[in-house]
């Protein structure tokens, strides 16, 4: 059985080699339901028998399609996040593969192709009504009140280490927003979307239904995310700073992020630490280290062998927050440039985009601990923020530490 690449016909031996070494590695091993899909797909793609969603539900999870509880939506669902699970393992131990599986969106077919093939740049959407609304909002403000960048900022951003290879690279620039993972909650009868901050993922979900399978009755996966608030206040920032500089900028939400981004683009992305998704498997070797419950922060100091654990409590009586905010500034996997803030509160997205697109805060990091000259200083920086509601104050330096190219 053979399927036509464009680097001519593949054997099936060499077919099922590239199949047993993705089932093998980490990212899918332990993940039966993905491991099964994924093997289906390549199958019924060598056999020429394109699978439909009702045959998916019935011959990968033995459920009838027709069911209330497993709908066309949840085949959806797991095709979406297989796509995920295999851009991560390219990102990682499949990053020398030669020859890569694509699940082109909207269809089921694998496709087998060379990893250094060029690809038409693509246009996303972002596809939550909330999210688009939102965006319009920011928009309208940007076009009739602008933001007070003065013409300053476009001067020293010639001279600013932290932005200078952003601004006057060739590669595009892409803004990622951090957005969080729903799931659906059928108990009464009709539909309702939750936010768990314990489940940020499908893997997520499908460790809490299987611990107890009679919630699989009641909560459904789910297509739809949420993004917070804090975008508005970071997108216009962010956006204004990089316009007044003449950089256009791209933007998307992180579920929608796939490995080609990560290879093709420049990027800066603002998020919770429970929304950043592929960014994880390349912060393995930072200095930081977040735990969802209870809610902390750890940072590696290496030059001082000494490690520091934050927790960021919010008073919900009186709106007072202390955030511990994440700036990492690191190399991408195709001589590009990524650029992270994290923090587990709004006031700490905000304060610190706020702080890095402001020249006088800017300027003041740069000359204080930023390497002359040096536009490949990368590092990881942690931030205290204290504030009130979604308004943060001057954001403190605690700790930073240079990262190895």
């Amino acid at each position: 059985m053979r399927q036509r690449s464009k680097s001519g016909f593949m054997n099936q031996k060499k077919i099922e080699h590239i199949l047993e070494k993705i089932l093998q590695s980490n990212e899918f091993r332990g993940s039966e339901s993905f491991c099964r899909l994924l093997q289906y797909l390549v199958k019924k793609s060598l056999d020429g028998d394109p699978p439909k969603e009702s045959t998916i539900a019935i011959d990968v999870f033995d459920k009838n399609i027709s069911s209330d509880h497993f709908e066309s939506s949840s085949v959806r669902v797991y095709m979406h996040n297989l796509r995920q699970k295999l851009n991560s393992y390219y990102l990682n131990e499949g990053k020398d593969d030669e020859i890569r599986l694509r699940i082109p969106k909207g269809h089921y077919l694998v496709k087998f192709e060379p990893a250094n093939r060029d690809k038409k740049h693509e246009f996303y959407k972002i596809l939550i009504p909330v999210n688009i609304i939102l965006l319009v909002i920011i928009f309208a403000l940007l076009f009739f009140n602008p933001v007070n960048f003065n013409s300053g900022i476009h001067d020293y951003s010639t001279n600013s280490h932290m932005w200078n290879a952003y601004i006057h690279d060739d590669k595009p620039l892409l803004l990622v927003f951090g957005d969080y993972y729903l799931y659906e909650d059928r108990a009464l009868n009709r539909s309702r979307y939750v936010r768990d901050y314990l489940v940020n993922s499908l893997d997520d979900f499908q460790a809490l239904v299987s611990g107890n399978p009679g919630l699989a009755y009641v909560y459904q996966a789910s297509n739809h995310t949420l993004l917070g608030k804090f975008a508005i206040s970071c997108l216009h920032d962010l956006s204004g700073f990089f316009n007044a500089c003449g950089k256009e900028t791209e933007i998307m939400l992180g579920s929608n992020l796939q490995w080609e981004d990560l290879n093709r683009n420049n990027i800066v992305f603002v998020g919770s630490f429970k929304t950043l998704r592929l960014f994880k498997n390349l912060l393995n070797d930072h200095n930081f280290e977040y735990i969802i419950s209870p809610n902390t922060l750890i940072f590696k100091d290496r030059s001082k062998d000494t490690t520091y654990s934050y927790q960021a409590p919010k008073d919900h009586a009186t709106g007072q927050v202390k955030d511990y905010a994440i700036l990492s500034r690191f190399p991408g996997p195709n001589q590009n440039i990524i650029t992270i803030f994290s923090s587990t509160h709004d006031v700490g997205h905000i304060s610190t985009v706020k702080y890095f697109t402001s020249t006088k805060s800017l300027e003041k990091f740069e000359k204080e601990y930023f390497p002359a000259e040096n536009s490949e200083y990368f590092f990881d920086a942690l931030f205290e923020v204290q504030g009130f509601l979604r308004t943060g104050f001057q954001p403190k330096l605690l700790h930073i530490s240079n990262l190895e190219k």
